[in-house]
């Protein structure tokens, strides 16, 4: 299973939503977990086996998930079984972004 996490917030938010970051990782403890979030974070918890990759939420890729313009084949993940995104989607570009994937 490819499980997707966005989170944007600065560390402050990050540490708040540490506990289900956690659990999200109990639960799949074989499965990939990639974040995309600030590059302080990626930083900060490299290693502590939580995430298996991580992109920065500064990207260019990572604007792509917001846009109407989704060329999937430029996204650097393939495929997503599960996302958890602690963000407003007003317009829906995320959540069909994210189907397609």
């Amino acid at each position: 299973m490819n499980v997707l996490v966005l989170h944007p917030g600065a560390l402050g938010d990050f540490l708040l939503a540490l506990p289900a970051l956690r659990a999200l990782r109990s639960t799949y403890p074989e499965d990939d977990i990639e974040w995309i979030t600030q590059p302080s974070v990626l930083r900060l918890f490299a290693g502590s086996g939580l995430y298996n990759r991580g992109i920065s939420i500064d990207s260019a890729s990572s604007a792509l998930l917001f846009s109407d313009f989704f060329p999937r084949h430029d996204f650097p993940v393939e495929s997503v079984d599960a996302a958890v995104a602690w963000v407003t989607d007003r317009d829906g570009a995320l959540s069909r972004n994210l189907r397609a994937l």
